[in-house]
């Protein structure tokens, strides 16, 4: 029988796809119109509470879970108002502290809509932040954002989550406007100092615009030898990376392979074992399907993912020695061009 992970992230998207930016390399918004991505989030955000309970509520009995990650994506999810975020939270405390489950919410954002009182009220929910930036100029983010005064706005909201001492992250996507600068990119996470670390990832093959593993591999590389000058800075492709080596479990998903792990939920409540909703990977529908058994097919899934592709990755150029076994396999679907990750090589 498949096992079910213990530690279990669900990538919530209550309002799809709806942002109020629109970056140019987004692989989803080539396929909606431009007001699709403007039009009011009333009716996603309330089908939420079609099936959200019924995810609890089974989160609740599926007893080998202990701890879940509740990421909420977009799309812009602080596009929802902010009352629904507290019924969220009091929804989860309802269904989930009856199980002394340990659970955490987080949002991924782009930025533009923190403010003061926006973020006085997620640290009062207990609501972690992530912000989405590539680096500390107008000219890293041209792929992010159409004009200058979003990017002065998100880099402004930045600087008040530090100077109001809010522990956030950043995802950086390392792309062809930013690929050549990671010591400017280093000095301004450095200077930043997001408290829960830095998340870093390639514009992936499968998007319009990506980037050349070769170009990552520069930008890795530069990176990291600021990193290791000053490695005050939580970094976890590079944290990651060294407790592998060292015979240590790593936390990311790509390394420890556990990408089983994640599953993706969008305003329907079709269940998708990625992190980004595709039919291809579509393994079930909440109210309709028994989230025990949905999970159990995602590991399915991904063993069989991992079958073909952990031949060709990291650990074939390492020897295949034992110590380095965190590094055979799982990959992100997204990232595998017949079934193989070019960027973990």
């Amino acid at each position: 029988m498949k096992k079910i992970p213990k530690v279990l992230n669900v990538i919530m998207r209550p309002l799809d796809n709806i942002c109020n930016l629109y970056c140019k390399y987004c692989n989803i918004q080539h396929k909606y119109r431009r007001n699709a991505f403007e039009k009011k989030p009333s009716e996603k955000f309330t089908a939420l509470w079609k099936w959200f309970p019924c995810l609890l509520e089974q989160l609740n009995g599926i007893s080998k879970i202990a701890n879940v990650t509740f990421t909420w994506h977009g799309g812009e999810p602080l596009l929802m108002p902010q009352n629904e975020f507290k019924r969220i939270c009091e929804a989860q405390d309802f269904y989930l502290r009856r199980k002394n489950l340990d659970w955490l919410n987080v949002i991924q954002t782009n930025g533009l809509l923190l403010s003061d009182d926006k973020i006085d009220f997620l640290k009062d929910l207990g609501i972690k932040i992530g912000v989405s930036i590539d680096g500390p100029g107008y000219s890293h983010n041209k792929f992010r954002f159409r004009n200058r005064g979003d990017f002065a706005m998100v880099k402004n909201n930045i600087y008040l989550l530090r100077d109001k001492d809010i522990p956030f992250s950043i995802c950086i996507v390392v792309h062809e406007h930013n690929y050549r600068d990671a010591k400017r990119v280093f000095e301004f996470i450095s200077d930043i100092n997001p408290g829960n670390g830095v998340a870093i990832s390639p514009m992936f093959v499968s998007a319009e615009r990506y980037i050349q593993p070769a170009k990552y591999e520069k930008f890795l590389r530069d990176l990291f030898d600021e990193w290791y000058k000053k490695p005050g800075v939580s970094v976890g492709v590079f944290e990651n990376f060294i407790m592998g080596l060292y015979g240590k479990a790593p936390v990311l998903c790509y390394f420890a392979g556990r990408c089983n792990s994640f599953i993706n939920i969008n305003s329907k409540g079709e269940i998708f074992g990625t992190c980004e909703p595709g039919k291809r990977f579509r393994i079930g529908k909440l109210t309709v399907d028994p989230l025990e058994g949905v999970l159990r097919r995602n590991t399915n899934m991904f063993l069989s993912i991992s079958s073909k592709a952990k031949s060709k990755i990291m650990c074939e150029s390492l020897g295949y020695d034992p110590k380095y076994k965190y590094f055979i396999g799982n990959c992100c679907p997204n990232r595998l061009v017949s079934n193989e990750d070019p960027y973990m090589e």
